[in-house]
């Protein structure tokens, strides 16, 4: 269920973002934050023209925050992060990455795993929650299966950096 109210949530800012959404380069836009779920965090830029539309819409929706657009950017370790637990891809620029991916899809949710992986695709979110899990439940375990290979690994910031920013 709770599953189903974040992907609700998600869309609905992604609906709200999509229309005509402008660059965030204009310094007036903002970013909704999702920290509900302690396997990764959702990143959704909004423009300033939707900001009071979506400020109704999360109303209903505890966990959310939402941070002027030049906040966020000149501080991605507060924001993004400060999110990585456990840094599995050290030197990825993972929290450079959230930001620039905001920056050229707004509107579009971007997620950072508890990992410092990047989380595009339903997949990914429940791929950063099934490894999470199983962190928590047994590290030991968890350090045993995890994916080395970058190919492989469907959270690997490479995987979505690369092709989304060119990295």
């Amino acid at each position: 269920m709770q599953v189903l109210r974040w992907i609700f949530a998600t869309m609905v800012l992604a609906l709200l973002g999509a229309c005509a959404t402008p660059s965030l380069n204009d310094d007036s836009g903002f970013v909704a934050i999702d920290r509900k779920e302690p396997a990764y965090t959702v990143y959704v830029g909004i423009p300033a023209e939707k900001l009071e539309e979506t400020r109704r819409r999360l109303a209903r929706e505890e966990g959310w925050e939402l941070v002027p657009w030049t906040v966020f950017r000149n501080d991605p370790e507060r924001y993004v992060g400060a999110r990585i637990a456990r840094d599995d891809y050290p030197g990825s620029r993972a929290a450079e990455g959230v930001v620039r991916l905001i920056q050229k899809y707004p509107g579009n949710p971007v997620g950072l795993t508890w990992n410092g992986g990047i989380a595009i695709t339903y997949a990914d979110y429940r791929h950063a929650k099934k490894t999470h899990e199983l962190y928590v439940s047994s590290p030991t375990d968890y350090e045993r299966s995890r994916i080395t290979d970058p190919r492989r690994d469907p959270v690997h910031p490479k995987v979505h950096l690369g092709p989304l920013l060119g990295w």
